[in-house]
C-alpha cells in the first residue's frame, strides 16, 4: 500500500512539473507560429501549412522533451541560474519532433495522432489537395519546414555563440540519426532474419537519439559539463529512450486507441520490427510460427488474427518478458542518475519519469 502511495506522489508530482513547463511553452509556440504565419501572409497556402503545423504541434502531448531539457539544465546549472534562454530550444525540441512525427505518420500510413487527424489526412480533407498525392506532398513539405524551424529558433536565441553552434550542431547530428533509424524500421527482414541488435538499434536511433538524450546533451552543452558527465547523461538518456520505444511498443498492441490517440492495430499489420515480435518469434512453437508468418505484416489481418497474434505472445511469456526488460532498463538509468552529482530538483524529475515510463497506461506520443 505505501508502495502504491509513493507512486501516486510521484506522479502528482511528475504532472505538476509538466504543467509547468506546458503552460510557458505553449504561450511561447503560439506566438512563435504566429510570427511565422506573419511572413507569409501573402500566400493562402503557406498559410494553411503553417496553421495545420501550428494545431499539430499544439495539439498535445506530455512535452517531455522540452521538460527534460528545463528540469536537467536546472540539475546541472548553478543555483539560480537563469532559464530563459531555453525557451527557443524547449520550442526547437517539439517542432523536432513534429518534424519526424509528420513523416512517420506518411510512411505509418496513420490517420491518427494525439487523438487528431494526421498532417496528410488534415490535407486530404482540403479540396486543393484532395488526392494521395497531393495531400502525403503537402505534408512532407510541412514537416520538412517544422525541421528548419527548430533550427531557426535555435539560431535566433540568445545563447552564447559558442552554445548555440554546439546545439546546432548536435540538433542535425540527431536529425541525421533519427532518419537513419526509420529508415531500419521500414527496410523489410523476414521475422526469422531479426536479431536483439538491430532492435536496439531502432529504439537507439528512432527514438533515444532525439527524444531523451538531445534534451540532456543540450542542457550539458549549456553548463559547460565534463565529459564523464557527458558519457553519462547519454547512457541514462539511450536507457530513457529504450523505455520510451518499448512502452510506445506494448501500448500499440495492447492499449486502447482512445488511451494512446492512435490505432492499435497497425503495428501488427505494418509488421513493426518491436522487442516484442522479436521474442515472441523467439519463444514460438513451429505452429505459432507459421501463424506469426502469415498474419504478422499484412495489411489484410483482422481483428480475430490480432488478438491471436497477442493470445502468442501472452502464451509464450513474451510481454511478462518484454516488462521485466522495461523494469531492468529502468534500474539501470536510475543507477546511473544516483551517482550523479546533480541539483536535487532535475535528479528528482529525471528520476520521475523514468518511474512513470515503467508504470500505467497513459500517451506516448513517441
Amino acid at each position: 500500500m505505501s508502495i502504491n502511495i509513493k507512486k501516486e506522489e510521484q506522479s502528482n508530482q511528475l504532472i505538476t512539473w509538466l504543467h509547468v513547463v506546458q503552460k510557458t511553452l505553449s504561450l511561447s509556440l503560439q506566438q512563435f507560429f504566429l510570427d511565422q504565419q506573419a511572413a507569409y501572409s501573402f500566400d493562402l497556402t503557406g498559410q494553411f501549412m503553417l496553421e495545420s503545423l501550428s494545431e499539430f504541434t499544439l495539439r498535445g502531448g506530455k512535452r517531455i522533451r522540452p521538460a527534460l531539457l528545463y528540469y536537467s539544465y536546472q540539475g546541472l546549472a548553478k543555483p539560480h541560474s537563469n532559464t530563459d534562454t531555453l525557451m527557443p530550444l524547449m520550442i526547437a525540441c517539439e517542432l523536432m519532433q513534429s518534424f519526424f512525427l509528420v513523416h512517420d505518420d506518411i510512411v505509418d500510413e496513420a490517420e491518427l495522432r494525439r487523438g487528431g487527424k494526421t498532417i496528410h489526412h488534415i490535407f486530404y480533407e482540403k479540396p486543393a489537395y484532395d488526392n494521395w498525392r497531393s495531400a502525403e506532398s503537402m505534408a512532407i513539405f510541412t514537416g520538412n519546414i517544422a525541421g528548419y524551424l527548430g533550427m531557426k529558433a535555435i539560431s535566433e536565441s540568445h545563447l552564447e555563440d559558442k552554445h548555440k553552434w554546439q546545439i546546432m550542431k548536435l540538433y542535425a547530428e540527431v536529425c541525421i540519426d533519427v532518419n537513419y533509424g526509420q529508415t531500419l524500421d521500414i527496410v523489410s527482414w523476414p521475422l526469422e532474419h531479426l536479431t536483439e541488435e538491430s532492435i536496439h538499434n531502432i529504439y537507439y536511433y528512432k527514438t533515444a537519439s532525439y527524444t531523451t538524450q538531445f534534451p540532456l546533451l543540450c542542457s550539458a552543452i549549456l553548463t559547460n559539463s565534463n565529459e564523464k558527465m557527458n558519457r553519462n547523461l547519454k547512457q541514462i538518456g539511450k536507457h530513457m529512450g529504450f523505455l520510451f520505444q518499448a512502452r510506445d511498443d506494448l501500448l500499440g498492441i495492447f492499449s486502447n486507441p482512445s488511451v494512446i490517440g492512435k490505432s492499435v492495430v497497425s503495428d501488427i499489420q505494418q509488421g513493426k520490427k518491436t522487442l516484442l515480435i522479436y521474442e515472441a518469434w523467439k519463444r514460438s512453437t513451429l505452429t505459432q510460427k507459421e501463424y506469426l508468418k502469415r498474419f504478422y505484416g499484412n495489411p489484410q489481418t483482422g481483428p480475430k488474427e490480432i488478438e491471436e497474434i497477442k493470445n502468442i505472445m501472452l502464451d509464450t511469456g513474451t510481454l511478462r518478458y518484454i516488462q521485466n526488460v522495461i523494469q531492468q532498463q529502468a534500474e539501470q538509468a536510475k543507477l546511473i542518475l544516483g551517482s550523479l552529482s546533480l541539483n536535487e530538483s532535475g535528479k528528482t524529475f529525471i528520476e520521475h519519469v523514468i518511474n512513470d515510463l515503467t508504470d500505467g497506461e497513459e500517451e506516448n506520443d513517441v
